[in-house]
């Protein structure tokens, strides 16, 4: 991740908490508006996934921005940054996600030693110097 200074993680993980759906069809994550420094600053944080203009959708007056993981590898990422510091309902979405990722045939064929699931009954957040991942 780019930005491991814990103010920065947790601002993220408040922005995540708020604002992301966890996906209960599929396995990538993202976020959409239209205030485009929020976006791009958490793209930032966050280390992974892309950020884009959207352009105009349906009403809105101002261009949506959106920010969404690019991979099964980037979306497992971007949880494990956030997820020591969510909320219950939001860690317990976020680890069946994870759950879900790693038990998908391309993340196995990838990641053959296993994923953090698989070595631990949680997922750990990485050190500050970025161990873990």
């Amino acid at each position: 991740m780019s930005k491991l200074q814990p103010l920065n993680r947790a601002w993220a993980a408040g922005v995540f908490d708020a604002r992301v759906s966890i996906p209960t069809v599929g396995l990538l994550v993202q976020f959409q508006g239209t205030d485009e420094f929020l976006i791009k600053r958490f793209g930032d944080v966050i280390g992974v996934g892309k950020v884009w203009n959207i352009g105009k959708v349906g009403k809105t007056v101002r261009d949506v921005w959106r920010w969404e993981t690019q991979s099964f590898r980037d979306s497992h990422k971007a949880l494990l940054f956030v997820i020591p510091l969510l909320s219950a309902m939001k860690r317990k979405q976020a680890t069946e996600l994870i759950a879900k990722i790693e038990r998908n045939e391309h993340w196995k064929k990838a990641n053959p030693t296993g994923g953090i699931l698989a070595k631990s009954s949680e997922p750990t957040a990485p050190s500050a110097d970025g161990e873990g991942h």
